[in-house]
């Protein structure tokens, strides 16, 4: 606390000192740019030059919105372009803020064997060491769900688990300048809703010290009057049938909007897996290996209600609800066998069913107040309320002892998150901003697990009580110059950790860290070459599962617990990124991380048969990435290429030595887009991942081959979506761990192969006008 006091008051020093120094007001020139159809353009340049064809300032604008600041009075000329359409320009004379209206693009095009086709933007583009993917009026438009335009990205992979980000885990998501909850809440967003995202790997001190990859996705906020809806369904062909319908509605008028979306999700999947593990003994080795089918049925319920109003240019007030409710059913059925010295002492047939059900609410608002235009302050408040029940009953039906058992298992768990968050930002001038930011979070978490036995009375039951305080506080400086700019920030968190079982404390502590970054990249130095360099310092800290000493069954040999005594991850990265010829991108970063996390096995001390799989930190570990990707248009076909290779260095104690896992992989993807009609468009991506490490755990190679087909009729009112996914079976690894004493692995077959069969319909143009504003992600995954 003292720390981040300080903290505080080195903020408004600074700030107070030096930002009066740098106030310049800025001149605006703003208007609405609309097509030929009289919708607005989704992607245009904008170009400022002075009587001498001196390029002065330039941006770019989305959704119509032209927006463009610079602070000389005089006479310029606007040059605004976007691919298909004629380049326009405007003579300013700019003594005040100008606004021009209304103003229409024409559109150009081609003829291609019969075919009327319209200039396409090119799909990937880098500035500042960003990854920047144009969706709207591209190929990525017709894929049919957001994770397939995600995963499309360099160095990014989406698959079950949602998406990640190679080399730096997964990403903070954000709609709109506003970050997400979850991920499911990414997965509402349709296709046509995007205009466009980017990604990067190695966030400022402007997020969270957690956080190492960001992708920023930028709607179609529509501008209308009245009410849109869009009705979508998803049919999935696997081994189980699976189904996905949900609704949108937008509703705008004067300064008030509000927005309505709903999703139901009705999953079904069967899995077959093989697992072992086996404990090595002074006595002899104990091999457990298990053969199971899996099979899980699963229904969500997602709800979101916002509601936002602009009582003037300067203030605007938006308010969100989101409500999930979840319930998993599992029935699951496996033949065990354990053998010691090679001979076997027993076999098992069991079946473990149970139920898991959870629902969360949350509350979000947010307050923005823009005093002139180049001063803004920011608030968000956001409130999560979490329950979850887990009931499971496994059966061991002994075939050779005559041992059987009946084991129940129980968990339920409540938890609540709140967080506060003040952001200021000054932008002094076109070249110079300040940003100054607060930040409060805290988490709690109650959780009461039972494990009853019918075989003994050697229950087990636990109740833990978790809480953590998190303060935050940053600055950040920006500067950029004719050719070249920089970027300096500087972070300090500070934790309150508190957590309790069965009424005794096992964990009392207080840590606050400082967190710099420095990034100096290039600015439009020129079409053939661009560079940027940046280091970055992150912490990832141990989540409530991970601390958590309640004990989870695996099976009659094993069990699962928590480690209270776990220390966060430190990790430095630095990043050198390179472009040359606007689409062919070359980068090398290197990781460095203290006190990384890992999912051991060792030897119960009272029962060396029985394993416990516990999270623990190793000394430190180090990863070198270099990657390439390009990517290029030609009228019909668009190629997308990604490939990169990883180095890591890490030491695992095993079997009295040490492991040094060295061993470099490999990732590669190509993607292909085709054009066949002005309202067909065909799709082909091809994913290969070699086998690889990461920490003690090793991978086997996958790879992932999928194809959609996009049809579009009624004006594209309607249209209807054919893909196929993870044609070869080969998305999922199968991963082995080595650590001590301990070997344990797992084959897997899983329920990834499936056809989806997409439909949706819009209303009245249908485009989103409502994003949510939270701010509480930090402490949800805290939570998990």
């Amino acid at each position: 606390m003292k720390a981040f006091g300080k903290w505080l008051l080195a903020i408004g020093i600074i700030g107070c000192i030096t930002l009066p120094g740098y106030s310049q007001e800025l001149l605006r020139i703003r208007g609405v740019i609309i097509a030929s159809d009289s919708t607005n353009m989704d992607y245009c340049n904008l170009l400022l030059y002075d009587q001498d064809s001196t390029l002065v300032t330039g941006t770019t604008c989305y959704n119509g919105v032209l927006d463009i600041a610079y602070n000389k009075t005089g006479d310029y000329y606007l040059v605004i372009t976007s691919l298909g359409y004629r380049d326009l320009s405007i003579p300013i004379a700019l003594k005040t803020s100008v606004d021009l209206g209304l103003i229409t693009m024409e559109v150009t095009s081609y003829t291609l064997n019969d075919v009327t086709v319209t200039s396409r933007l090119p799909k990937i583009g880098y500035a500042q060491g960003k990854a920047e993917v144009q969706v709207s009026n591209t190929s990525l438009a017709h894929l049919p769900t957001i994770k397939d335009i995600l995963g499309r990205a360099p160095g990014v992979r989406s698959d079950d688990n949602g998406i990640s980000v190679i080399g730096r885990g997964i990403p903070e998501i954000y709609i709109d300048g506003k970050r997400v909850n979850s991920f499911s809440e990414v997965e509402m967003l349709q296709p046509n809703e995007i205009i466009s995202f980017d990604v990067d790997k190695n966030p400022s001190a402007r997020y969270a010290a957690d956080v190492t990859s960001v992708i920023r996705i930028k709607t179609k906020r529509g501008a209308f009057e009245g009410i849109s809806t869009q009705l979508y369904n998803t049919s999935i062909f696997s081994r189980k049938y699976s189904d996905i319908a949900g609704l949108r509605a937008n509703f705008s008028k004067g300064k008030f909007r509000g927005y309505l979306g709903y999703d139901y999700n009705d999953l079904s999947n069967k899995d077959y897996i093989d697992s072992y593990e086996y404990n090595y003994l002074q006595s002899g080795v104990i091999r457990n290996t298990e053969s199971s089918i899996n099979i899980y049925d699963r229904r969500d319920h997602q709800l979101m209600i916002g509601a936002g109003y602009r009582f003037s240019p300067k203030h605007d007030l938006s308010l969100q609800y989101h409500l999930a409710v979840s319930e998993k059913e599992s029935n699951n059925r496996g033949e065990q066998t354990i053998h010691q010295d090679d001979a076997i002492q027993n076999k098992f047939t069991i079946t473990d069913t149970g139920e898991d059900k959870s629902n969360s609410n949350i509350l979000s608002v947010a307050y923005v107040f823009s005093p002139s235009d180049n001063h803004k302050l920011s608030f968000w408040g956001d409130g999560i309320f979490y329950n979850t029940t887990v009931s499971q009953t496994i059966f061991e039906d002994s075939h050779i002892l005559e041992n059987d058992d009946q084991i129940l298992y129980y968990n339920k768990g409540k938890s609540n998150a709140q967080t506060l968050k003040l952001e200021y930002e000054w932008g002094v001038n076109d070249n110079v901003q300040f940003l100054f930011g607060v930040r409060y979070g805290r988490s709690e978490s109650d959780i009461v697990s039972k494990i009853g036995y019918q075989s003994t009375t050697g229950d087990y039951q636990t109740d833990n009580a978790i809480s953590d305080d998190n303060y935050a506080g940053y600055i950040q400086f920006t500067h950029d110059l004719e050719a070249i700019g920089y970027r300096i920030g500087l972070r300090n968190e500070s934790s309150v950790y508190n957590a309790k079982a069965n009424g005794e404390v096992i964990k009392d502590d207080t840590d606050s860290k400082w967190f710099p970054s420095v990034s100096l990249y290039s600015n439009n130095l020129s079409k053939i070459f661009e560079f940027s360099v940046s280091y970055t310092s992150k912490i990832t800290r141990p989540t409530f599962g991970q601390l958590n000493p309640a004990r989870q069954y695996l099976n009659n040999l094993s069990y699962k617990i928590g480690n209270p005594s776990l220390k966060a991850t430190i990790n430095h990265n630095a990043t050198i990124d390179v472009t040359l010829w606007e689409n062919l991108n070359i980068y090398a970063s290197y990781d460095y991380y203290k006190n990384p996390i890992l999912l051991s096995g060792v030897q119960d001390t009272d029962k060396p048969g029985i394993i416990i799989f516990t999270p623990i930190n190793i000394d430190k570990s180090e990863e070198w990435d270099i990657g390439v990707s390009y990517n290029k248009e030609w009228n019909w076909f668009g190629l997308s290429v990604d490939a990169g290779v990883t180095f890591p260095n890490v030491k695992i104690p095993f079997m009295g030595s040490v492991l040094k896992r060295k061993t470099e992989s490999y990732y590669f993807q190509v993607s292909t887009d085709f054009t066949i009609t002005k309202n067909t468009f065909l799709s082909l991506n091809y994913n290969y991942q070699s086998k690889s490490i990461d920490l003690m755990t090793n991978f086997t190679a996958s790879q992932d081959l999928s194809a959609s087909l996009t049809q579009y009729f009624f004006k594209r009112k309607l249209s209807i979506n054919l893909s196929v996914n993870d044609i070869l079976r080969k998305s999922y690894s199968d991963w082995f761990d080595k650590y001590g004493y301990v070997e344990a692995g797992q084959y897997n077959n899983m329920d990834s192969r499936n056809i989806r069969l997409t439909l949706r319909y819009n209303f009245n143009n249908y485009k989103n006008v409502y994003r949510r504003k939270s701010n509480y992600d930090q402490e949800l995954n805290r939570l998990r």
